[in-house]
């Protein structure tokens, strides 16, 4: 509550926040704004990571917030502004804002808070030696692909053909496809993918899947702040899903699986903040890979879909909304 609080009031006073002395400044960059859960869900983290590594907010470290809005120039011009308020590091969310925090070009160092395949996406030299002036923690979405896959296959017999819902404007999106459609064909199954630019396009999309005789659909982890959206319409069409997050199962989702957003959260902050604040250099810091995945289920959505969880997924399962 005291970050949020923190965030309003540095956001609409830029000045006074750059004219006023004290603890290095943190910047940290989110893209999707148009969720209160998701924004509070990473402030938490993040502060809680620091805290692990000692820091306060607004006596060790102060943390200056910024939301892009999924506007990719804003995202931009708001890591510069950052830059400008002397920010000694520089914390982006996910893949879009990673990529405008690296066209913003700032003299602090970038950290990535979850970042889909940065090699892959340019960001990175490699994992090991990141080479440049970002660094931080991999979300591994795409390489999860073929476990999202397979998940599906065994909760839904006899599944032919499946679609993906992907965003148009990040970059790693084409991972994404890349990645599922590898996993789809080593299946046996027909992938088709749409992508869209707002959340005014979803409906379309899942009448073209309709269309296409889609039977279940993947979406990308990025729509978690259009969750409840993508989770009535998919009811209204009668297509199962799955994405990464906890909260696409909690949303209506009759599974999830993906990496744990929280301890990646934490990490960026606990690890990559912390040695950067100390002086290190990011690109000699191996860039991370998540250790720690989530399985959900929901019992009550997958009755909802006329679906039954085997008594070994429900096994395997890390937790199951009843």
């Amino acid at each position: 509550m005291l970050a949020l609080s923190a965030l309003a009031v540095l956001a609409a006073c830029p000045a006074a926040a750059q004219r006023s002395a004290g603890p290095p400044v943190v910047g940290v960059l989110l893209w999707p704004e148009d969720s209160a859960d998701v924004r509070e869900r990473i402030v938490t983290q993040l502060v809680r990571g620091l805290g692990q590594a000692g820091y306060v907010d607004g006596r060790d470290v102060r943390l200056v917030y910024r939301f892009a809005g999924r506007d990719g120039q804003r995202a931009v011009a708001q890591v510069r502004e950052l830059d400008q308020l002397g920010a000694a590091v520089i914390v982006a969310v996910s893949t879009p804002a990673v990529v405008a925090a690296a066209k913003a070009k700032p003299a602090a160092p970038i950290v990535m808070a979850s970042a889909a395949d940065p090699v892959g996406t340019g960001l990175a030299a490699s994992l090991a030696q990141p080479g440049g002036n970002i660094t931080g923690m991999s979300f591994s979405g795409p390489e999860l692909a073929g476990k999202r896959v397979e998940l599906l296959r065994e909760l839904i017999p006899g599944l032919a053909r499946i679609g993906m819902l992907l965003f148009s404007k990040d970059p790693a999106a084409r991972l994404f496809e890349s990645e599922t459609r590898n996993a789809a064909q080593r299946a046996g199954l027909d992938l088709r993918t749409t992508y869209v630019a707002e959340g005014g396009e979803f409906r379309a999309a899942f009448e073209g899947f309709r269309d296409q005789g889609v039977a279940a659909l993947i979406v990308q982890p990025i729509f978690v702040a259009q969750r409840a959206e993508i989770a009535a319409l998919a009811r209204d069409f009668r297509l199962p899903w799955i994405s990464d997050f906890r909260e696409f199962a909690a949303a209506g989702a009759p599974i999830s699986y993906g990496a744990d957003l929280n301890d990646i959260l934490r990490r960026a902050a606990s690890f990559y903040v912390d040695r950067i604040l100390r002086g290190a250099r990011p690109a000699e810091m191996p860039i991370q890979q998540p250790t720690v995945f989530q399985f959900v289920i929901n019992q009550r959505a997958a009755r909802d879909f006329g679906l039954v969880v085997s008594p070994e997924m429900l096994a395997r399962a890390d937790e199951v909304i009843e």
